[in-house]
């Protein structure tokens, strides 16, 4: 280990332990006042990707049959 030594550490450069830091400020939750668009959302998170594994599967299907057609 002595062939990875640096050097010693000058304790009078370190900061001390007894400042105290500035607290963050408290976090304040945030509501939703209308319930239906709180609905909507929840609606979009589940449909948009359905509606993308659906087009994904539709296009894989489109590809297959315009090369099958194509032979």
């Amino acid at each position: 280990m002595e062939k990875y030594f640096v050097g010693e550490v000058d304790t009078t450069t370190l900061p001390s332990s007894e400042v105290k830091k500035n607290p963050a400020p408290p976090v304040q939750a945030t509501t939703l006042n209308n319930q239906s668009s709180g609905i909507f959302l929840k609606l979009l998170q589940y449909l948009v990707p359905l509606l993308i594994l659906g087009s994904a599967f539709a296009l894989q299907y489109y590809g297959k049959r315009s090369k099958s057609n194509e032979s």
